[in-house]
């Protein structure tokens, strides 16, 4: 009779040391990792500051709506205006957040005016190079209600072409022009003085020559403002450059 009340207690005890374990990994384990999934998921799709502010993968700081971004890219219109205005920069845009979902986005000159999440912006610079820009005082002068006028005046110039001739009036834009011009249509405030086609001296060759790809003449007595004009504005703050 000891013998099977022994047999009986070894059972127990296996029993007890066995079966709580798999029970415990299946019960605590795998439904934290699970549930740690789901809050990382909930908190990408759900938190639009938190969008905003780590700007995903690159290495900006929290970019806002209105900061002006700088890169030197390859695209043959960034070249061209770079080639006829030098600078440092080649190419420049305004950012906005997509209002549907909170996505930063940059608008831009290209072949037409467009949007461009930032990410890809930042992405297609050469060597990385960026530099970003924001309004001195920013907190107080870029209030919501400047805000909207900002993307009102940006909307004007929807489909806008390209500007390979650097003309001042509003039958085209180069990226520069574009972000000077929103600023000073929306709130009168002009980013920096402008100057004359001519002050870029433009040879007489490079002149024919564009005359002859666009069929479009040079005004050297036109308005123009550089991307180095903007860059070195006593209204704006660098943000990050590198």
């Amino acid at each position: 009779m000891k013998k099977y009340v022994f047999l009986f207690a070894v059972a127990c005890t296996l029993f007890a040391c066995g079966e709580p374990k798999e029970t415990k990994n299946a019960d605590t384990i795998i439904p934290v990792v699970t549930d740690s999934a789901n809050q990382a998921q909930n908190l990408v799709a759900n938190d639009r500051s938190q969008i905003k502010d780590t700007v995903f993968h690159t290495a900006l700081p929290p970019v806002f709506d209105g900061d002006i971004i700088m890169q030197n890219c390859a695209a043959p219109e960034a070249q061209l205006v770079h080639e006829l205005m030098g600078g440092k920069y080649n190419h420049v845009g305004l950012v906005f957040t997509r209002e549907r979902d909170g996505l930063l986005m940059v608008l831009e000159m290209q072949d037409t005016m467009r949007t461009t999440p930032l990410t890809d912006f930042v992405d297609r610079s050469v060597n990385g190079s960026v530099c970003l820009l924001r309004m001195k005082d920013a907190s107080k002068v870029l209030n919501e209600e400047k805000t909207r006028k900002l993307r009102a005046a940006a909307k004007a110039y929807k489909k806008s072409p390209f500007d390979p001739v650097l003309n001042w009036d509003d039958s085209g834009l180069y990226s520069s022009e574009l972000v000077w011009k929103i600023y000073n249509n929306a709130l009168n405030l002009k980013l920096c003085p402008t100057r004359k086609v001519a002050d870029f001296n433009i040879g007489l060759e490079k002149q024919k020559e564009l005359k002859k790809s666009y069929n479009k003449q040079v005004g050297n007595a036109d308005e123009a403002v550089s991307i180095d004009d903007i860059y070195n504005s006593p209204k704006l703050e660098r943000i990050y450059e590198k």
